[in-house]
């Protein structure tokens, strides 16, 4: 075996796992840099949400978009259910919840530019349900 080979092979043995641990600290970096400044979470209000997911989607992170869709929309859900020991039905579907299903439904089918049109669009509607 020639000894230029050898030492390649030792190199990559001993480097190989430290490198490793590297580059993924490295993506763990490049990822929280491209969260939003703002904390978001079950406490955030449903703009904060959408703006959130609005994010998530111009940095190709559509799940996390995803995500933050579905909380805004249960939190729309949450405030417009009266609080009842009674079964609940809600029979009439919020406009902005219909808008959020859209928008979920465009990132089910790789649609960014949809989804953040939509988004857009009930951001700009100052809907009561934003202030929640």
């Amino acid at each position: 075996m020639h000894p230029t080979y050898r030492i390649l092979m030792l190199s990559t043995v001993l480097l190989g796992a430290p490198l490793a641990i590297a580059q993924a600290q490295t993506s763990t970096t490049g990822a929280m840099q491209n969260e939003p400044a703002q904390p978001v979470g079950a406490y955030s209000s449903v703009s904060v949400l959408l703006t959130a997911a609005n994010q998530a989607i111009a940095s190709g992170h559509t799940q996390l978009a995803y995500e933050r869709l579905s909380q805004a929309k249960v939190k729309i859900l949450n405030l417009r259910l009266p609080t009842t020991n009674s079964p609940q039905t809600y029979s009439s579907i919020d406009p902005v919840v219909r808008q959020i299903n859209n928008a979920r439904f465009a990132l089910t089918k790789n649609d960014s530019a949809g989804a953040q049109q939509i988004i857009g669009q009930i951001l700009a509607s100052n809907a009561p349900e934003l202030s929640d």
